[in-house]
């Protein structure tokens, strides 16, 4: 294990190296177990697929990265990722007036609003509160509202993990390498890899196949918990009571993900110069790919999840503005759906047919089928 810990250490010394005061931070603790069962059990179930070691960086804005070193995978999620994740949750889910239906609402006391609640470094949150009031850093005093919002953590942190292990399976890094000569992903721009990036095109089909196999398998995921929801302590039981329900929850959870980067501007141009997709983009691809998912089950069981994806998505907007000054933001949608932009992601889309044989080479799992 040691070993393990200084190879990953290297592996990520540009980015701040292995985050070593975690005996020092419960909260980060579990994160590194809850990722690496989540590769183990992947892996169970395909034994094509590589190992991949999970851990935290010692750097302090919401990303995360995955690379190969010494010919084995490691990715490296930011311990400012789980912090501000679980800050964002557990403020929600401490005020009264978010997802009502689960707990004892009376039992939370509505903490003062923020400025901008999109915050994805450590350094914005300490500006905009005041860290001595423990009303800023509110925790749900209702247990089962408490038990919500370590889910919602949870299935953000995971679908992180997934994205980057997606970049691994799919063939993204050694086609990545073979290009540029460079082991390194990130899910955010990040200046020290601004020599070593793919095109804009062809690295933003790449980063929508990632979230392709992140929402499947995160998905799969969650199925297979439901089915086993016995074997779960009876205190979260009621998250995974029937599919459904906790679909929402895991809708809730990753479009307030992709919620925390909606504060960047949109605008044409950079829709054919961005590294990433713009955030709505991500958003509508998340539940276009959820109907395509479970069209296998009929029509009226897809528009049901559709809808359900819909509604819980609009709470999550309505949250936003509860617990911040900036209100609800649809901006990123809006800028989805403008022609513009819906050409662009068609582009986007065609291009996987262009990028796929790319990748089969180094492809340890199913590619997607070409774009018809």
């Amino acid at each position: 294990m040691k070993k393990q810990f200084q190879e990953f250490d290297q592996a990520f010394k540009y980015y701040g190296g292995l985050y070593k005061n975690i005996e020092k931070a419960n909260m980060l603790n579990d994160v590194i177990d809850v990722g690496n069962g989540l590769i183990s059990s992947i892996r169970s179930r395909d034994n094509r697929l590589p190992d991949a070691y999970v851990n935290l960086v010692d750097e302090w804005t919401l990303n995360a990265r995955t690379t190969k070193f010494n010919g084995k995978y490691f990715i490296g999620i930011n311990a400012a990722a789980i912090v501000l994740l679980k800050v964002l949750f557990f403020r929600m889910l401490s005020n009264p007036k978010i997802l009502i239906s689960y707990g004892d609402i009376l039992k939370e006391v509505e903490s003062p609003k923020i400025h901008n609640a999109q915050i994805t470094c450590i350094e914005h949150l300490y500006l905009q509160i005041d860290d001595l009031n423990p009303l800023h850093f509110p925790v749900p005093k209702d247990p089962a509202r408490k038990s919500i919002a370590e889910f919602l953590s949870y299935t953000a942190i995971k679908y992180l993990i997934l994205h980057e292990y997606g970049h691994i399976v799919m063939g993204h890094l050694e086609y990545k390498n073979e290009v540029t000569n460079s082991f390194s992903f990130n899910e955010v721009f990040c200046i020290t890899d601004s020599k070593n990036q793919l095109n804009p095109l062809i690295s933003q089909t790449l980063e929508m196949d990632a979230d392709s196999y992140a929402t499947n398998a995160s998905l799969s995921d969650l199925q297979i918990i439901v089915e086993n929801m016995g074997q779960l302590p009876d205190d979260v039981k009621f998250i995974y009571k029937n599919f459904k329900e906790s679909f929402s929850l895991w809708v809730f959870s990753i479009y307030s993900f992709f919620r925390l980067f909606g504060n960047k501007k949109d605008s044409v141009e950079q829709l054919k110069t961005s590294f990433y997709p713009t955030t709505g983009m991500r958003q509508i691809s998340m539940v276009t790919l959820i109907a395509k998912l479970y069209a296998q089950n009929g029509k009226k069981y897809t528009d049901e999840l559709f809808q359900i994806a819909l509604q819980s998505s609009a709470q999550v907007e309505k949250s936003f503005a509860e617990i911040s000054e900036q209100g609800i933001g649809l901006e990123s949608i809006e800028f989805a759906v403008r022609p513009e932009a819906k050409e662009h992601f068609g582009i986007v889309l065609k291009n996987w047919n262009n990028v796929r044989p790319h990748l089969e080479p180094f492809a340890k799992a199913n590619l997607a089928p070409v774009v018809e």
